[in-house]
């Protein structure tokens, strides 16, 4: 499967650095290229996994990176985002892990389940005192990024 870098976050304990395709400055600028993005899938709902570690495990600060984007996406009102504790319930019901890391099977299955027509995922590496977070949405119909 090819990646599609869509935003890089660099997060220290006081600033946040943001880089990488639009020279993002903020969630609400990554927000607004996802749903913009997602307003042309078709049904424009979406679904937004936690954003797991490189390494696979998700903690706090994953739940926290996916989090933001929703309440950044759902405020700019151009697509419906499902319920966390419903994404979970349906990822616990078709035994996929909410790690980020999802094939186009996968995604093709969330969509008809969850009724979406994208499914936005990403990763988060350790770089020591910083966190970099890859952001990426997958269209459900094809599973490309």
């Amino acid at each position: 499967m090819r990646y599609a870098l869509i935003a890089l976050i660099l997060i220290t304990a006081h600033e946040t650095y943001v880089s990488g395709m639009g020279n993002f400055d903020s969630y609400e600028e990554i927000a607004s290229v996802l749903s913009g993005k997602a307003s042309k899938l078709g049904e424009a709902k979406i679904a937004v996994l936690p954003f797991a570690w490189n390494d696979g495990r998700t903690d706090v600060a994953s739940n926290l990176v996916a989090e933001r984007l929703i309440t950044k996406i759902v405020a700019l009102g151009k697509v419906e985002v499902v319920e966390r504790a419903l994404l979970e319930e349906v990822l616990k019901e078709i035994k996929l892990s909410g790690t980020g890391v999802i094939s186009a099977s996968s995604a093709k299955e969330l969509g008809k389940v969850l009724g979406v027509s994208g499914i936005v995922s990403g990763t988060l590496a350790d770089l020591g005192h910083k966190a970099e977070i890859n952001a990426r949405l997958i269209e459900t119909e094809t599973g490309r990024i």
